[in-house]
């Protein structure tokens, strides 16, 4: 393989899986070859992915010296659906399988509904060895179908073409999967991410405990997952806002699947903010209020936007909860952090003079593994919390 050299000491690298570009003394190697990463002194740090068109110039797969070929590649996917068995078992129907970096395949993602699975890569490298993967998924699990959905921020940053086609296989005319005993359509070409927002499935249940007898505003509802849950959980009524007219019609496709009654449901399909503007002459009032928006910044420079945008949809959602009433607010944006999310709703509050306790906290799923030596592993964050009067 070939060799890139590092600045700074090996204190530096430990074992986070990135190496930025202004850290690459001295490199030899073409976009997306798997490379022997040394320090200045020459002392071996690991095996990477090389890609020096991107701002992530290295990303580690190994601390040992190998490659990664198919065989690493099938391993690594075996042993990352055993953990995901051990977390879930054989039941759960729709999982993430893969998480990238944390399954020491980094920039792969690899979600798996039913007997099928849908791949999205997020890395050169990966994305120059998706024969190998498809190959790997198709020897180790004779799948129904792998679609692939690369059609993110971060592909396009790597310089990956946006893709989005059927590689094996046919996708199911109706595919509808089972997630905490409800059951949600998934529409994996249409569909936001890979088709369901996987990460959410706890939380989901979580909210469900809290939902009894209660009137709930639900903002950036998507497909329902969260309402189906509030409605398990014996809601009185569930108002749900999104700008997707098409996710709105799902949704009320996932109310049938599930036995419950419209009448429950008084769906808007509107933008958050004009609902939020124009809905006070109704002078309705919740008593919890979901707020859990698609991704207000992708990228550092766009973070500063972001936590405004949070900022005015917490003030306008506000007046709408009623005194002691709950408030689950969500981030999904790796650029906004956990503090970031908590200052921005505690400015809010503060500046309402209204004073609430935190009575849940959230962050992704397990099958999303969240490593301590890699923070960005981390991006789902989110606060239940109760006015305390």
């Amino acid at each position: 393989m070939k060799r890139v050299k590092v600045k700074g000491p090996i204190s530096r690298y430990a074992r986070h899986p990135w190496v930025f570009s202004g850290n690459i003394f001295d490199a030899d190697g073409d976009r997306g070859d798997n490379v022997e990463v040394y320090t200045r002194k020459g002392e071996f740090l690991g095996s990477a992915l090389y890609n020096p068109s991107s701002s992530i110039t290295l990303r580690f797969y190994s601390r040992k010296k190998e490659p990664l070929g198919y065989d690493e590649i099938k391993d690594r996917i075996f042993i990352a659906r055993e953990k995901r068995l051990k977390m879930f078992g054989e039941e759960q129907e729709a999982y993430r399988m893969v998480y990238g970096e944390s399954d020491n395949l980094p920039g792969l993602v690899i979600d798996k509904y039913k007997s099928g699975f849908v791949v999205q890569f997020s890395s050169f490298g990966m994305y120059k060895r998706k024969k190998l993967v498809q190959n790997a998924l198709f020897d180790l699990f004779n799948p129904e179908f792998i679609y692939e959905k690369s059609n993110t921020h971060a592909a396009r940053a790597e310089g990956i073409p946006t893709e989005q086609s059927l590689l094996l296989g046919e996708i199911p005319e109706e595919l509808v999967v089972k997630i905490n005993d409800l059951f949600f359509k998934v529409d994996i070409e249409n569909g936001q991410k890979t088709g369901l927002y996987l990460d959410q499935k706890k939380n989901w249940k979580i909210l469900e405990k809290y939902a009894n007898e209660k009137d709930i505003l639900e903002l950036f509802s998507y497909q329902g997952g969260f309402t189906m849950h509030l409605l398990r959980g014996r809601a009185k009524r569930v108002y749900v806002v999104d700008i997707g007219e098409y996710a709105i019609d799902i949704l009320k496709e996932n109310l049938k699947l599930n036995g419950f009654k419209d009448k429950r449901i008084v769906p808007f399909h509107e933008d958050v903010f004009r609902f939020l503007d124009e809905f006070s002459s109704s002078q309705i009032k919740f008593d919890l209020i979901i707020i859990d928006p698609p991704s207000f910044a992708r990228s550092s420079k766009t973070k500063e936007n972001g936590l405004r945008a949070y900022y005015n949809l917490i003030d306008m959602s506000l007046k709408y909860l009623r005194p002691g009433g709950m408030m689950a607010i969500f981030s999904c944006s790796t650029y906004i952090k956990r503090n970031d999310l908590l200052n921005v709703i505690q400015t809010v509050f503060n500046a309402n003079l209204r004073v609430f306790r935190v009575i849940e906290e959230f962050t992704q799923d397990d099958d999303h593994p969240y490593l301590i030596s890699f923070p960005e592993s981390r991006y789902l964050n989110g606060f239940l919390m109760e006015e305390w009067l």
